[in-house]
């Protein structure tokens, strides 16, 4: 590999991050509660939907996750502080999250996209 220093870093984020098991664990947690607990916890949904009698709910978190050194390739863009052999980027972060809840205001299903939505699980 050309760059070592590359594979440790990406191993080293990688391994930050909640696995897809203990994500889809941590959205599971949802299922029975209420969406009342849902929105204290998550706060007010940046939409809603009604789909064929049953009521969708959408959270949207984008932002940042952190910075990883890149080494620098000649014919790229100047960037802040290249031409020492690294520069900085930021990671970016999301998750988007959408519960499916019935009449009686319960949690039946939560589903996600995102590489940052591990901090979403319930807490008893």
């Amino acid at each position: 590999m050309r760059h070592p220093t590359i594979a440790f870093f990406i191993a080293l984020a990688l391994a930050a991050c909640g696995s897809p098991k203990m994500t889809r664990e941590d959205m599971e947690s949802w299922d029975g509660k209420s969406f009342r607990q849902l929105v204290e916890a998550w706060g007010v949904p940046d939409r809603q939907q009604t789909f064929e009698g049953k009521r969708y709910y959408f959270w949207s978190f984008h932002g940042t996750q952190g910075s990883v050194s890149v080494p620098d390739v000649e014919g790229s863009s100047p960037a802040l502080g290249k031409g020492t052999g690294y520069h900085t980027e930021s990671t970016r972060a999301f998750c988007d999250r959408t519960a499916q809840v019935n009449d009686s205001g319960v949690v039946e299903h939560v589903t996600w996209d995102g590489n940052s939505c591990q901090r979403y699980r319930h807490r008893d």
